[in-house]
């Protein structure tokens, strides 16, 4: 059974075995439906056996190999900084060259009148702790202006400052942290906090909400900083993505057709609260904040469309949008003619005939008043062969520039059709170490803290021989990885892991091993936290939050969203958990944790993590908005995992199937009846 983000049933296949060979064809035909009805492709796919899923996955879903290696392709040029920009980059290291350079530029533009040049583009930089999972506060604004980027290190750590103290001869940056906040220089202020002074960048306002944090200030005491422009929700006016959340270097490939560099070591490190920035973060930090601008100069030549009416001149580039307007159907050009009829139907004020020169979506229905035979046909049955033209309602319609093309996700390619598993295809039951249901007792409820099944920490004793096998995890994780971010977009279940272990249900330290396992591999989220922290303490009698996760878990993870850090992060966390409750013996029967078998499941489990196989891949999220509670604290819904297909639909069949001594016919039928059935009711969710 496989179902998508919105829980509903996608593909499915009455099976003896879990055999690629029977479950892979249906899950292939779900690629072409997506493309087939407009939708983004595929990006993550869950699994409960990753290592073996993976390779059949990516050949039924080729989208699952976006980006796992370098992206865009290496076919595409590297976007290089222009020679002449070379000689306008400069470095505001004192507080009086930020105040005067800021307070010149600013006054220029009110001098050259108008708003048209108050346009700034804006990029941050920050600190990044891989060992601890620890991120630092802004150290590095990047700003460009008039084709000049100036760079503003502010944060830097007490290693850096006591360096300048020492050496002032060599180091002339200073610093603006005091007190664990940062001070910005009051002319910086003033220009983070002008409306009128439009900051262009990806995920700005992100950047500008983590500086104001960052900062100590605080809404409705302090005033916000303003005038966030984001790159995305513009690529989106003009047709050029589905979605405004973006990142920058796939914005960089879609409008600029190069690759962003994004040097692993340079973006992910400790070194940008250095006090002196290497020439390696200057042309990182200059590269980054230069496509910004490229990006932006791109989108003055490309204006957001407008609605087609009876006065929009022919030849005119459009493009097709669907029944809700939240998406592109077709592009095409008004054509030269307007004839009273076409094929036979009446071309009104309110309709205009197009010539389609490209399908975005090949299975949108025109409208059945459009065409001669009075039943909606889909935009494939018009055939290949392009231009061909086509009756239109004008409000479905809008204009385009000329260089805009369908999405870039139809580059991805389609799977064969029919699908024909590889004879090599193994089960996916092979190595499986997926827990059967009746096994999935492993909530964060049930994760609680319980006295009376469980014993404490303190005095615990450890067993000699498992010490051995602990540090023996140690060479898995020095183990190299791969350059490149993202490892793999075919995942397991995070929730499976714990499941992995087999260990008496009796033994003291069962319980704290696997909530501890569970927080070595999923982090809060810093805002959710803090929000949630807040409303615990001014509670009547106040909690904090590590006593809220001890004694109602479930209560904080509905509110507070979870991420699974990049495996050089996550690595050495689940290494320390696994090495520190091994070796603990049951103060009863005086048995380890671990058996020589959980030893061997423990290097299994290493290994996956290393890989990606439990990393949240950048860019996707994986939580959805379903409200508030009473105290305003936002409620989500985790998509992470396969518990949505194992407790909400495999539990449910158990049960159907329960009354019934159903033939191989009979049980196709009801299984038929029962996915549409939950399809329609979680469509009204």
């Amino acid at each position: 059974m496989t179902v998508n983000e919105m829980n509903e049933v996608r593909a499915w296949a009455l099976t003896s075995t879990k055999g690629h060979d029977q479950c892979m064809p249906s899950i292939s035909a779900t690629t072409h439906s997506l493309r087939l009805y407009g939708h983004e492709d595929t990006e993550i796919a869950f699994t409960d056996s990753p290592r073996a899923d993976k390779a059949e996955l990516e050949r039924a879903i080729p989208s699952l190999r976006k980006c796992v290696v370098p992206v865009p392709s290496s076919s595409m040029e590297q976007l290089v900084l222009p020679d002449d920009w070379k000689t306008h980059v400069f470095i505001l290291r004192t507080t009086y060259q930020v105040n005067t350079r800021m307070d010149s530029l600013m006054e220029d533009d009110l001098q050259n009148n108008g708003t048209s040049n108050r346009v700034y583009q804006l990029d941050l930089e920050w600190s990044v702790d891989i060992a601890n999972g620890i991120q630092g506060r802004v150290a590095l604004i990047s700003l460009v202006h008039n084709q000049f980027i100036y760079l503003i290190p502010v944060s830097r750590s007490a290693y850096a400052f006591l360096c300048a103290l020492l050496f002032t001869l060599h180091i002339q940056t200073t610093t603006y942290m005091e007190n664990g906040f940062l001070r910005l220089p009051h002319t910086l202020l003033v220009f983070l906090r002008s409306s009128q002074i439009q900051k262009i960048g990806v995920h700005v306002k992100a950047d500008l909400t983590r500086l104001f944090g960052d900062c100590g200030f605080k809404l409705g005491q302090n005033d916000p900083f303003l005038g966030a422009v984001e790159l995305g929700e513009m690529a989106r006016q003009r047709g050029l993505t589905e979605r405004a959340n973006i990142g920058l270097a796939d914005l960089t490939a879609t409008v600029l057709h190069r690759s962003l560099p994004k040097e692993f070591s340079v973006r992910v490190s400790t070194n940008w609260d250095n006090a002196n920035l290497t020439q390696e973060q200057i042309h990182y930090a200059c590269l980054d904040v230069y496509a910004a601008w490229a990006i932006h100069q791109a989108f003055t030549d490309m204006p957001v469309g407008s609605l087609v009416t009876e006065t929009t001149l022919m030849g005119t580039h459009v493009r097709l949008l669907s029944r809700t307007g939240n998406s592109t159907v077709a592009y095409g050009v008004i054509a030269p003619d307007r004839p009273p009829k076409f094929n036979g139907v009446n071309v009104t004020k309110t309709r205009t005939i197009v010539n389609i020169t490209s399908i975005v979506q090949p299975a949108y229905l025109v409208r059945a008043d459009l065409l001669a035979s009075r039943q909606a046909a889909p935009l494939s049955s018009f055939g290949d062969a392009f231009p061909f033209s086509l009756l239109c309602q004008v409000k479905d319609l809008q204009t385009c520039a000329q260089s805009q093309q369908p999405p870039p996700s139809s580059d991805t390619p389609l799977p064969p059709e029919p699908y024909i598993p590889l004879p090599s295809a193994q089960s996916s039951t092979n190595g499986s170490t997926a827990a059967d249901p009746e096994d999935l007792s492993l909530s964060d409820e049930e994760l609680d803290f319980n006295p009376e099944v469980e014993q404490l920490l303190e005095g615990s004793r450890r067993d000699p021989d498992s010490e051995l096998k602990a540090l023996s995890l140690n060479s898995a994780v020095h183990a190299p990885l791969p350059e490149h971010p993202i490892r793999s977009r075919v995942l397991g279940d995070i929730f499976h892991v714990t499941n992995q272990f087999k260990i008496s249900v009796h033994h003291g330290m069962r319980r704290p091993f696997m909530r501890s396992l569970r927080d070595a591999l999923l982090i809060p989220d810093a805002e959710d936290k803090a929000n949630v922290s807040r409303v615990l303490a001014a509670k009547p009698e106040p909690l904090t939050f590590a006593q809220k996760v001890k004694f109602n878990s479930d209560w904080v993870w509905q509110r507070v969203k979870r991420y699974a850090p990049a495996p050089e992060i996550l690595t050495p966390r689940v290494t320390q958990v696994l090495q520190f409750y091994g070796p603990l013996l049951d103060a009863v029967t005086g048995q380890p944790l671990f058996n020589d078998s959980s030893w061997e499941k423990a290097k299994n489990v290493i290994e996956n993590v290393r890989m990606g196989y439990y990393s949240d891949p950048p860019g996707v999220s994986l939580y959805t908005n379903r409200g508030a509670d009473p105290n305003g604290l936002p409620l989500y819904r985790c998509l992470r995992g396969t518990n949505n297909v194992e407790g909400g639909i495999h539990q449910n069949i158990i049960k159907r199937f329960g009354s019934y001594n159903a033939s191989p016919r009979f049980a196709v039928n009801l299984l038929r009846d029962y996915c549409l059935g939950h399809n329609l009711r979680v469509c009204k969710q």
